[in-house]
C-alpha cells in the first residue's frame, strides 16, 4: 500500500524543478538583457531558445513592435519557411505591417490585435486562422503571447509544433519570460534613444531615462530635468528651491547628510537612496555625484545623476529566487532520497504488521472455536484437534518482541519525514518581505536537515549552537538560502580535496554564538580553501569559480547583498588553501527597520 505523503512530495518536487527551469531561464537572460551594448536581436534569441527548450516545441519566433510603423518587426525566427515561401529572405528583422484598418492578419496577428495570448492545438479551426503561406513548414499547434507592458504592445512570442500539444503551464511559463522581454525591450529602446541624442546636450538631458539633479552649496535644488520630476510626481517650479532630503525616506536622511558632508570634500561615490514620490510610493535610486568648485576651490554644489532602479530591485528579487529555486532544485534528488529512507521501512513494517494481523485473526477464531467446543462438552480428542490451530509459544514470543518494534520502527519513519517536510516549509518562507524576529537556531537545524544528502556522503556534520541566543529581526526565507549556499559551497570545497569517490570524509561544522551587538553564525569546512588571489572578490556581483552548466555562481554575491544591504550585517571569509574556510556571518539585534 502506497503512502500518500509520498505521491504529494513528488508533486512539489516536480512542480519546483518547473518552476527552477523558469527561473534558470530567467537568470540566462539577465546577462544579455543588462549589458551595455545590448540588442533586441541577441535578447530576442536567447529568449526563443530558452522559451522553446521549455516548452520543448519545434519552431517559433520572437521580436518587437516598431514604435513608428507598428510593424513586427521579427529579430529571431527558426526556420519554417522553404524557398518557395514569400518570407523566404535569410536574416533578421523581418517586418509584417498591419493593415489599413491597423488590425494584423492571420493566426500570428491574432494576439497581437487582442493583447491576449492564447493556445491553439487546433490551428486550422481557429476563427483568425488564414493557412499557412506557400513553403511553410505545417502548423500543428501554436502558442502566441503578445508583450504588453502599460498598456502598450511592445512585441510578440509565437510558438509552435509542441509534439503532444500545449498545456496552460506552457503559456505561464512563457509569460514570465515575456514580462522580462518586455523589460528588455524597453530597455534597449532607451539605450537607443540616449544614442541617437547624445548630439544635442539639452535634448538628451531631458530626454534621457536618468533623473538629473543640480544643487547649491546648501543642498537647494537649482535644476532638474522631466525624469527626476516624473520619478517624484512633482512639477519643476515645485522642486526647485527645495532639497532632495524632502523626498528621503527618514532611514535614508543620515545616508544622504554623509553623501553631501563627502561631496563637499570631493567625494564622487556613487551611493542608493529610497525616496517616496507624490503618490507615497517608494522609489529605489542610484545616485551617482559630480561635486562642483569655483576657481577659488570654493565648493559651490554639485550635480547628479539620479537613476530609477526600482526595475533593477525586481530583477534581483527575481535572481534571488532564481537562485533558491536552482539550490531547491538541486536538493529536489536528495530531499526525495531521504524520504525515501524511511518511507520503505514504514512500508516494510506495515506490510509486516499487515500479514500478523491476518495470523493473530486466525488465532483469534480458533481460540473462539476452542471455547465453543468447550462450552457444548465435546470430549478430549475433539478439543485437541481444535487445538492443534493454536501457535506455539515461539510464535507468540515473536509477536511479543517484533510487533512492538514494527510498531516503534514505523513511527520514528513517520517523525522522520515529518521533520523533513518541516524543514523544507520552514526553509521556504515565500513571499515574506518584512523581517521578523526569529532564533537563528530553528534556521540552521532546518537547513541542516534539508541539505543531508548534499553533506552526509561527504563530511560529517558538527554543531554548537548557543542556548543564549536573542531573537533577531530576519528575512528568514533569504536568511535560510544563505545558510544553504554556506553549506553547499562548504561541499564542494570539501569534494575539491577529498574527491567524488573519498575513502575518508571531510568535516563541516555550524556554530552560532550571541556576540556584541547582534548573533554570529561560522560555518567551517575542511575543504581545499580559497586562494589569496581571489579571496577579496569572492562576494563580487558576476564573479565565479563554477563551471558553466553548474549553477548561476552568483550563491556568495546575493549572499552579500542579503547579509549586508538587507540586514545591516556583515559576511566575512577565513580561509588557508589547503585546509579550508570559515564564513562568518553577523546579524545585528534590535534594527529592524522593515
Amino acid at each position: 500500500m502506497q503512502n500518500p505523503e509520498s505521491g504529494n512530495i513528488d508533486v512539489v518536487i516536480a512542480d519546483l524543478a518547473w518552476a527552477a527551469r523558469i527561473n534558470r531561464a530567467l537568470g540566462v537572460l539577465l546577462d544579455p538583457i543588462m549589458a551595455p551594448d545590448a540588442t533586441l536581436e541577441e535578447v530576442s534569441d536567447k529568449l526563443l531558445k530558452e522559451a522553446r527548450d521549455i516548452v520543448g516545441c519545434g519552431d517559433g519566433y520572437a521580436g518587437s513592435i516598431d514604435q513608428e510603423s507598428y510593424a513586427l518587426v521579427v529579430h529571431a525566427v527558426t526556420e519554417m519557411v522553404g524557398g518557395q515561401c514569400r518570407l523566404a529572405p535569410k536574416g533578421r528583422n523581418i517586418k509584417f505591417f498591419p493593415g489599413k484598418n491597423g488590425w494584423y492578419n492571420g493566426l500570428w496577428g491574432h494576439s497581437l490585435n487582442t493583447h491576449e495570448p492564447f493556445v491553439t492545438n487546433e490551428p486550422g479551426k481557429h476563427e483568425a486562422s488564414a493557412g499557412a503561406p506557400e513553403g511553410h513548414v505545417p502548423i500543428v499547434n501554436v502558442l502566441s503571447y503578445p508583450v504588453v507592458a502599460a498598456g502598450e504592445l511592445m512585441g510578440q512570442i509565437s510558438l509552435a509544433n509542441k509534439p503532444g500539444g500545449f498545456v496552460k503551464r506552457d503559456l505561464e511559463a512563457v509569460g514570465q519570460l515575456g514580462r522580462l522581454f518586455a523589460i528588455a525591450i524597453r530597455r534597449i529602446r532607451d539605450l537607443k534613444k540616449k544614442q541617437e541624442t547624445e548630439e544635442r546636450y539639452r535634448d538628451l538631458v531631458e530626454l534621457m531615462q536618468e533623473g538629473i539633479i543640480i544643487d547649491d552649496a546648501e543642498s537647494r535644488i537649482t535644476y532638474v530635468n522631466h525624469m527626476l520630476c516624473s520619478m517624484l510626481g512633482v512639477s519643476r517650479k515645485d522642486l526647485v528651491g527645495r532639497s532632495l532630503h524632502d523626498f528621503v525616506i527618514p532611514e535614508d536622511r543620515a545616508r544622504w547628510k554623509r553623501a553631501q558632508d563627502d561631496r563637499k570634500r570631493g567625494g564622487t561615490g556613487n551611493y542608493e537612496l529610497v525616496m517616496r514620490n507624490a503618490d507615497g510610493a517608494k522609489v529605489f535610486t542610484l545616485i551617482s555625484p559630480t561635486p562642483m568648485f569655483n576657481e577659488d576651490g570654493k565648493f559651490i554644489g554639485s550635480f547628479g545623476v539620479v537613476t530609477d532602479v526600482t526595475r533593477l530591485k525586481l530583477l534581483e528579487s527575481q535572481l534571488l529566487q532564481a537562485q533558491k529555486l536552482e539550490s531547491i532544485g538541486q536538493l529536489a534528488a536528495g530531499i526525495a532520497h531521504e524520504i525515501n529512507t524511511p518511507t520503505q521501512y514504514v512500508d516494510n513494517n506495515v506490510r509486516y504488521l499487515e500479514t500478523t494481523f491476518l495470523d493473530m485473526l486466525k488465532m483469534a477464531e480458533t481460540a473462539r472455536e476452542l471455547a465453543d467446543a468447550v462450552s457444548r462438552g465435546d470430549d478430549v480428542a475433539a478439543l485437541k484437534r481444535i487445538a492443534w490451530g493454536v501457535p506455539d509459544q515461539e510464535f507468540l514470543d515473536e509477536l511479543r518482541e517484533d510487533v512492538p518494534e514494527a510498531l516503534s520502527d514505523s513511527l520514528k519513519g513517520l517523525e522522520r519525514i515529518a521533520e523533513i517536510v518541516a524543514s523544507i516549509k520552514r526553509l521556504s518562507h515565500p513571499g515574506q518581505t518584512e523581517k521578523k524576529y526569529v532564533n537563528i537556531n530553528d534556521s540552521v537545524k532546518s537547513t541542516i536537515t534539508v541539505a543531508t544528502n548534499e553533506w552526509k556522503y561527504v563530511a560529517e556534520m558538527q554543531t554548537e549552537l548557543a542556548d543564549d541566543l536573542p531573537d533577531v529581526p530576519c528575512l528568514i526565507g533569504e536568511f535560510n538560502q544563505v545558510l544553504l549556499n554556506l553549506i553547499v559551497n562548504a561541499v564542494d570545497a570539501i569534494k575539491d580535496r577529498i574527491g567524488e569517490a573519498p575513502s575518508e570524509r571531510g568535516m563541516i561544522s555550524v556554530e552560532t554564538a550571541a556576540v556584541d551587538g547582534g548573533v554570529e553564525v561560522r560555518v567551517s569546512d575542511t575543504g581545499i580553501g580559497i586562494p589569496a588571489d581571489i579571496r577579496g572578490r569572492i562576494f563580487d556581483p558576476f564573479f565565479t569559480t563554477k563551471e558553466v552548466g553548474k549553477g548561476t555562481g552568483q550563491g556568495l554575491a546575493i549572499s552579500y547583498s542579503v547579509i549586508v544591504e538587507k540586514h545591516g550585517g556583515r559576511i566575512s571569509v577565513e580561509s588557508e588553501e589547503g585546509k579550508g574556510s570559515t564564513f562568518v556571518v553577523f546579524l545585528p539585534a534590535g534594527t529592524d527597520d522593515g
